[in-house]
């Protein structure tokens, strides 16, 4: 649903409802997403409770990238499926949920499993190389029941380039060049107004802002 404030993409969940024998909406919310283009909805444990999570990415009218996360929690009226935010982050770089593998016990349903770490990398807003990131990475805390930032690294530009085409010129193969593409690219010629392009290679897709 494309609509609320400043047409930003909105979520409805419909649930069933036995005695009276009707669909019905139980939840609604948000999304910081207003292009409908890039829009993507996933559903998956990132938490570890056995749990699906809600998860949508897109990009907001500052072209940045956005990440919802929603959680299922008891409804406050007990009637149909209600969520919770868990997670709302702005990137002008790169989001990325770091799965792992997860135990046996996990993959049996016996235990919890490993949460996933949100890992964003940000430009450096106090650099003018568009190259030197900030790493900010956020891990799930139960008590709070959201995700929260616990770190932030400064990586430096150079840093980067140098290891990133050590591994393209060692490596001669096409997923290597494809990792190596993947994510955004700025045009730093464009002036204030910058423009760019970013290659997601595991949805052979390309986005130009």
């Amino acid at each position: 649903n494309n609509g609320g404030s400043n047409r930003h993409i909105r979520l409805l969940v419909i649930d069933y409802d036995p005695i009276r024998n009707i669909y019905f909406k139980s939840w609604e919310a948000e999304t910081n997403a207003v292009n409908t283009h890039d829009f993507t909805l996933s559903i998956k444990d990132i938490v570890g409770d056995h749990n699906l999570e809600i998860i949508l990415q897109g990009t907001n009218e500052n072209g940045e990238i956005t990440l919802n996360v929603f959680r299922k929690t008891p409804s406050p009226n007990g009637l149909g499926l209600y969520f919770v935010n868990i997670c709302s982050i702005l990137s002008n770089g790169i989001i990325d949920i770091q799965e792992k593998e997860r135990s046996e016990s996990y993959q049996l349903g016996q235990k919890n499993g490993m949460s996933f770490p949100i890992v964003v990398y940000n430009h450096d807003p106090e650099s003018k190389n568009v190259m030197d990131l900030v790493k900010l990475t956020y891990y799930w805390k139960y008590p709070k029941n959201h995700y929260v930032l616990s770190s932030t690294i400064k990586i430096p530009g150079q840093k980067i380039e140098e290891k990133r085409l050590e591994k393209l010129f060692t490596s001669g193969n096409i997923k290597t060049f494809e990792d190596f593409l993947s994510g955004p690219w700025y045009y730093t010629k464009s002036g204030k107004n910058a423009e760019i392009i970013s290659f997601s290679p595991d949805k052979r897709k390309i986005s130009l802002y």
